[in-house]
């Protein structure tokens, strides 16, 4: 068989005609060229390759991407682009009457960064601000921020696998170039007293702004596209609720501050602290379950009790439970 298929080889093969070119000195230097474009790595199979990460705003995100990405990986360099003069992204922009976080501020903090020294139950801007700048001293966050530097263009160049960046220095205007293999978007957003001020929207904020500048302002307007829902004041829900007895624990003044006692309480007593955060923090999360304990009988309930009512007045229920919120009208 083996004869057969080399018989039948031969009869493909014109041998008498066959030339053979001669091997000249070009193609020994092409063979050449073409072997010294190949290289073997020196590198165990599956050895992670080093990547350059970007972020864009250092804000509470942008740092706790700092601090997830030096306890998860290796081979990386993470820089954040920061176009402020400072960390804090919101809490460093927001700085009108009365802004404060809605959240009890021992629910606002990062779980490795625990604070006992909150000054009320919920935190007003610079005092949340001081706090993200604080830790970034202490954390070193610094060395990988750059503040007063924006991102003004992001390209995705596909063959080289890169976004290549734009960067703006604000200070001096300069403008430089950057690239990164990932890149991060974590980009989170007056003088009264005496003057008439006009309030446009009353969202939180709006809210806010009103109840802190109000007693101060000569005349104040506000204007509103449609009514809101206010919430039952949070500190006297928590005391009624089973939260209550750990609450009637908590020393609290009657604008929401903490004592210096009860500060000095939660830093020299951790159990006690942490039976306090874990205690507020089931109740708040506790509100979302009601979305789904709504049933079709409470809602027909809630479109009866509008019937006959003007546009304006109509009650509407919330999806937190018409037993919880209350509506305010003009």
């Amino acid at each position: 068989m083996a004869h057969s298929r080399l018989s039948q080889l031969v009869s493909h093969v014109d041998v008498k005609n066959a030339t053979v070119s001669p091997v000249t000195e070009t193609d020994e230097l092409e063979k050449r060229d073409h072997a010294s474009t190949y290289s073997i790595l020196e590198k165990p199979l599956g050895t992670p390759r080093h990547i350059r990460i970007v972020g864009i705003g250092a804000g509470a995100s942008g740092l706790n991407m700092i601090r997830t990405l030096r306890k998860k990986l290796t081979h990386y360099e993470f820089l954040i682009y920061e176009k402020n003069p400072q960390v804090g992204g919101t809490w460093f922009e927001n700085r009108y009457p009365g802004c404060k976080c809605d959240i009890p501020s021992h629910n606002y903090q990062f779980s490795w960064r625990k604070n006992p020294e909150w000054t009320s139950f919920f935190s007003p801007a610079a005092e949340i601000e001081h706090y993200l700048c604080k830790l970034c001293e202490e954390e070193r966050f610094y060395d990988s921020i750059r503040t007063s530097h924006i991102v003004s263009r992001a390209a995705w160049n596909e063959d080289k696998g890169i976004w290549e960046l734009g960067i703006k220095n604000l200070q001096d205007e300069t403008e430089l170039e950057d690239y990164c293999h990932f890149l991060l978007d974590a980009r989170g957003i007056l003088h009264h007293a005496g003057k008439t001020v006009a309030v446009i929207g009353n969202g939180s904020s709006g809210i806010q702004i009103v109840a802190a500048i109000q007693p101060d302002v000569k005349q104040l307007v506000h204007f509103i596209r449609s009514p809101t829902w206010i919430a039952p004041p949070r500190i006297q829900t928590l005391m009624a609720g089973k939260t209550g007895e750990v609450m009637s624990k908590v020393e609290l003044d009657e604008d929401g501050r903490f004592t210096t006692a009860q500060i000095h309480k939660f830093k020299k007593d951790p159990e006690f602290y942490m039976n306090f955060v874990k205690a507020v923090e089931e109740d708040v999360n506790g509100n979302f379950p009601i979305v789904s304990d709504l049933n079709d009988k409470e809602i027909n309930r809630d479109r009866s009790t509008n019937i006959g009512l003007p546009d304006d007045q109509r009650w509407r229920s919330s999806y937190y439970g018409s037993q919880t919120f209350s509506r305010v009208y003009d």
